[in-house]
């Protein structure tokens, strides 16, 4: 089975966005941030001898809550902005450009104007579904993107994954 598409910006922006909202570290890391604030005031309350302050009370309370629920909002937005940054300044290649992929018995044959790619069904290690794409992961980071708005025979790709490969519940 072969099939024609290309990635646009926001097909690889979406991409990242979902890589890095799976990740633990990423959990953590916002959880870290989440609480970070709060704890600083707190600790500083301590310090200062104002912790039964209640204007100092409010003013932690008034701090602390909004971060906490902002904060994870304002660390995507960030990184959106990044990656934008990075694919203005850096070179992209044939990213963006028109690919085909070519579903073998034994491989999958990747291919754009510039380069060819070959993955054994077996070098698939993870696969994760978006809304908005079918991600076929050849490592850690990094994925075949297969944007559901340019591939209108998603269904028989999920099949052929579930015969080839150990991932069955997509």
């Amino acid at each position: 089975m072969k099939i024609n598409f290309k990635i646009s910006r926001d097909d690889y922006i979406a991409f990242n966005m979902a890589h890095v909202k799976s990740s633990r570290s990423t959990k953590s890391l916002i959880i870290a941030i989440r609480l970070l604030v709060p704890a600083l005031l707190f600790f500083y309350a301590l310090y200062i001898g104002k912790i039964t302050d209640p204007l100092y009370m409010g003013v932690f309370v008034i701090v602390s809550v909004p971060w906490a629920i902002l904060s994870p909002r304002i660390i995507w937005i960030n990184m959106v902005k990044q990656i934008n940054k990075i694919l203005d300044e850096g070179q992209v290649g044939d990213l963006f450009s028109q690919r085909s992929l070519d579903f073998n018995e034994d491989h999958i044959l990747e291919s754009t104007d510039q380069t060819t790619s070959t993955y054994m069904w077996s070098a698939i290690v993870d696969v994760r579904e978006t809304e908005r794409a079918l991600y076929l992961y050849t490592n850690e980071v990094q994925a075949i993107i297969l944007p559901k708005s340019e591939i209108k025979s998603m269904d028989k790709i999920k099949k052929l994954i579930k015969e080839h490969t150990k991932f069955k519940d997509i």
